[in-house]
């Protein structure tokens, strides 16, 4: 596996009173899931055909064209928005993937030990109720702020 891009801050950076740097930390993160419209297969095949006529008129040869990729099966996918960020706004981390319900809460993890989350003094969900992201902030109670709905949990 290829090494990870350092991150730019750690829990160390981040003070609960950014008035006073050195005393306790608080880290917050969030998890939630975004539709974000893509190009199905239809679009696609039809704006092949669209740009294959245009070169056609224009006496252009079509082999400059890279092979069509397929498009996806529906319109609308379900991205994973992973946040962390500081009481101040100073420091934000966030990561948006496609992936299915299941691996949301590993993603979540993997971004927390790279930004040492655990080692904050308050750590802070800032989640919605959907029960699918409680499920999986709860596979593996390892720290994260886990209880509540609709708001801000502590741990």
């Amino acid at each position: 596996m290829p090494a990870a891009i350092p991150t730019a801050f750690t829990a160390a950076d981040c003070p609960a009173d950014p008035a006073q740097p050195e005393g306790s930390t608080r880290f917050y993160h969030g998890l939630d899931g975004v539709m974000v419209q893509v190009v199905g297969e239809h679009e696609k095949s039809v704006r092949r055909e669209k740009v294959e006529a245009k070169r056609t008129a224009k006496g252009r040869p079509l082999e400059g064209l890279p092979p069509r990729r397929e498009g996806c099966d529906e319109s609308f996918k379900e991205f994973k928005a992973v946040v962390f960020y500081d009481e101040a706004g100073k420091h934000w981390h966030e990561t948006l993937r496609y992936c299915r319900r299941p691996e949301a809460g590993d993603i979540v993890r993997h971004e927390a030990r790279r930004l040492q989350f655990l080692a904050a003094d308050e750590r802070v969900a800032n989640v919605n109720g959907a029960d699918w992201i409680r499920e999986q902030l709860q596979a593996e109670r390892d720290g994260l702020p886990l209880d509540g709905l609709d708001g801000t949990f502590t741990n």
